[in-house]
């Protein structure tokens, strides 16, 4: 009887809903230019297969205290799955010369995933040992991903190509030219995923972590009803392509937070809070209107009867700016109302450790 793989899903939302997720034994190779934010993928898809109690395997040349904060920036505690003895975090004391020590390991630990960050990392390794463990780790029904970095080295690129034409999957990242972890993000398949080849744009985002596009048209555009949908979707697209629309439960993160950090460091931080009085506005209806002046930085959550702001920058000037700009596009969007006033209440608060969301 034919063995059915049942695929396993990563986390990682953009494949899951595209692939339905990876196959087990299977090899997928992640890469990119360096600072495009390979390693906080990978961050993220242990997350998920540490959850599913999948026993983890992550080879790093990484210092320890770069990951911890790498994977504290998407609020995931790596420490503590290393601790419960899910994840086995081997660091690379130097550079990676063979798959001897792979093999090794994979018969000491028994990983069910295996994770290598920076399997290149300046060396060429022998083509006929590559794909030796490869079978080796085919025949252990290892589940692997291979982290890779972009090179101008004609060997790396060759080594490159390698990898890829082996890999069960390829998901290519490639990074804008702004100083932060954005780009497009495509995923290729080798062998199997019939679905196709897929493209997204990506952004990393506080809480949130490694999102995509894919994310926001679920979480986000499901919000909004047809008459704000009728744009053609290139529209779409660069509305959206990056989100500050965040989740009461995430937003709640943020705000504890800042609260945190306004205990630390002595400074307030202000939040700008609509309540709607009246239900002949929607709150989500409002929160539409608002996010268009927003600036990129700045947050915005909602309820069934609040908008929060939580502007990136809490000096009174820029408050003022973002208010400036916030009431005459409330007034004009919902200008048939008669007194607007009584059915929308817009207060600025400081932040404070009882903080609640309404």
């Amino acid at each position: 009887m034919t063995k059915k793989f049942s695929k396993i899903l990563t986390g990682f939302t953009f494949l899951d809903l595209k692939w339905g997720g990876v196959y087990p034994g299977g090899n997928y190779l992640i890469y990119g230019s360096k600072k495009s934010g390979k390693t906080l993928l990978a961050l993220k898809i242990i997350e998920q297969f540490v959850q599913e109690k999948y026993d983890i395997l992550f080879i790093t040349n990484e210092r320890s205290k770069t990951l911890e904060i790498q994977a504290n920036s998407l609020y995931f505690d790596i420490h503590e799955e290393v601790s419960d003895g899910s994840l086995e975090i081997h660091k690379l004391e130097k550079e990676l010369v063979n798959f001897e020590l792979i093999e090794n390991l994979v018969k000491e630990k028994a990983p069910s995933i295996l994770i290598i960050d920076e399997i290149i990392n300046g060396n060429i390794i022998n083509h006929d040992e590559y794909l030796k463990i490869l079978e080796f780790l085919e025949g252990n029904e290892v589940t692997t991903f291979f982290i890779a970095s972009i090179s101008d080295d004609d060997e790396t690129k060759k080594f490159l190509r390698l990898l890829a034409q082996n890999s069960t999957g390829i998901i290519q990242l490639k990074k804008n030219n702004k100083k932060n972890y954005s780009g497009t993000i495509t995923i290729k398949p080798n062998v199997g995923h019939f679905e196709g080849e897929f493209e997204t744009s990506y952004k990393v985002e506080p809480i949130k972590g490694f999102v995509t596009l894919a994310d926001n048209e679920n979480s986000i555009l499901e919000f909004f009803s047809e008459n704000t949908l009728t744009q053609n979707e290139e529209n779409i697209e660069q509305k959206f392509n990056y989100s500050n629309v965040y989740s009461p439960d995430e937003f709640k993160l943020l705000i504890n937070s800042k609260i945190a950090q306004g205990e630390k460091n002595g400074m307030q931080y202000n939040l700008i809070k609509f309540e709607l009085k009246e239900a002949q506005i929607e709150a989500v209806e409002l929160c539409n209107t608002i996010k268009k002046v927003l600036n990129e930085g700045d947050k915005i959550s909602f309820t069934d009867k609040f908008v929060y702001i939580l502007p990136e920058f809490n000096d009174t000037k820029n408050l003022k700016n973002i208010i400036s700009k916030l009431d005459p596009i409330v007034k004009e969007t919902f200008k048939k109302i008669t007194n607007l006033e009584d059915v929308i209440t817009k207060t600025t608060q400081t932040l404070k450790s009882n903080f609640r969301i309404q």
